[in-house]
């Protein structure tokens, strides 16, 4: 599917679904790592640049949660306020991509 063009329900599905059966949950070992000694998500074949892998699902929230190591800040206002997406409550397998 090129960039920016739309899926059918049942396409967008499919794609999920094959997307989440490549994905390995595992420690990242490599002592050059920032995040060595936490887990990744890795994809069990090489992936193009900018590639779709899976969407991020949290709760959503207008709040700053710097105690979450699985808070995606998704905006910042220029009062201070922010909105998010928390995956450490509720999420799926997105929320280990490093």
């Amino acid at each position: 599917v090129a960039r920016g063009e739309s899926l059918s329900t049942s396409d967008r599905n499919s794609a999920i679904q094959q997307s989440r059966s490549l994905c390995i949950i595992r420690p990242i070992n490599d002592a050059s790592h920032p995040a060595r000694g936490q887990n990744g998500l890795f994809y069990a074949k090489k992936l193009p640049p900018r590639s779709f892998v899976l969407d991020y699902i949290g709760e959503v929230h207008a709040d700053d949660r710097p105690q979450s190591d699985y808070d995606l800040s998704l905006y910042r206002f220029s009062d201070g306020s922010s909105i998010g997406i928390d995956a450490a409550r509720m999420g799926n397998e997105a929320r280990f991509i490093k």
